[in-house]
């Protein structure tokens, strides 16, 4: 339809509409739903019948015809479908534009005043499609996938410094920030951060686990050599320092010592697991 059209069909429904005035209305609201349901539908819609949901498409279109420079809720959210739908069709790299393009949208769209990625959740008055909190997840994870490492890499950075108060999730994003220096064969800078983040939450497997895959399952690592005494350096630290999910190094150690040839490298460090276990468990 066109915007006449629209406009004209809401009309023949009883609904002013009057483009200064939707516009000057629209600055109070980042949801077209939520100002439609405000101001645009009729105190007793029950005569509406098949049109009742015409009248919050109509403005959710007219807003993006309109306004198109005023991100709101819907706009987020179609944007950020269009990234999966792309993604599905394997377009890896038209995804991550679109995807980059919805991040600059929550930048735009949540206030700075909200420091964690569940309160920018919480913020939004009309739910999406998908969180917030999770589509960040696989942002970072699609970047890796298509080898985008210095896109993600900024992308992690920016999450850390506009949610610093999000710890988990920014535990997970200095990892793969970590990672993708690594992958760039930048094993200086990937270490300092593996440090910072094991310094910074020294009980939690999954930065040693990091860290130590980096010399010999990371891409970089399979392209060059492993180094597996590095390897076995940081899951012995994790080792030492960590008892919740320790079988993940555990795992790690025994394809290590497959890949690399060795059987009894690690025999005293799991010795020495076992008996703090054995003694905790007392």
């Amino acid at each position: 339809m066109t915007t006449e059209d629209i406009i004209a069909k809401l009309r023949s429904l009883d609904v002013m509409f009057d483009e200064d005035v939707f516009k000057n209305k629209a600055r109070q609201y980042i949801s077209a739903i939520r100002l439609a349901d405000d101001h645009y539908y009729p105190r007793d819609d029950s005569g509406l019948g098949q049109d009742e949901d015409f009248i919050w498409l109509a403005i959710v279109e007219l807003w993006r015809r309109i306004i198109p420079e005023r991100i709101n809720v819907e706009m987020l959210d179609d944007a950020m479908q269009e990234g999966y739908a792309l993604l599905r069709k394997k377009d890896y790299l038209g995804g991550m534009r679109e995807w980059q393009t919805v991040w600059e949208m929550i930048k735009s769209l949540i206030p700075a005043k909200i420091k964690s990625v569940d309160g920018a959740d919480e913020f939004l008055p009309e739910p999406l499609t998908q969180s917030i909190r999770n589509w960040c997840g696989d942002f970072e994870m699609k970047l890796y996938n298509a080898r985008i490492y210095e896109q993600r890499i900024a992308f992690c950075r920016e999450f850390c410094l506009r949610f610093p108060d999000s710890e988990a999730e920014i535990q997970g994003m200095l990892r793969a920030e970590a990672e993708s220096y690594a992958e760039l064969g930048n094993y200086d800078t990937a270490e300092k951060i593996f440090k910072a983040l094991t310094d910074r939450f020294p009980h939690v497997i999954w930065g040693y686990v990091g860290w130590g895959d980096m010399y010999w399952l990371s891409r970089c690592s399979k392209r060059t050599s492993p180094d597996y005494d590095k390897a076995k350096c940081v899951y012995r630290m994790g080792l030492e320092r960590c008892m919740e999910e320790a079988d993940v190094i555990h795992g790690r150690i025994d394809d290590l010592m497959r890949e690399s040839g060795e059987r009894k490298a690690f025999q005293g460090v799991r010795d020495f697991v076992r008996k703090m276990l054995y003694k905790n468990s007392e």
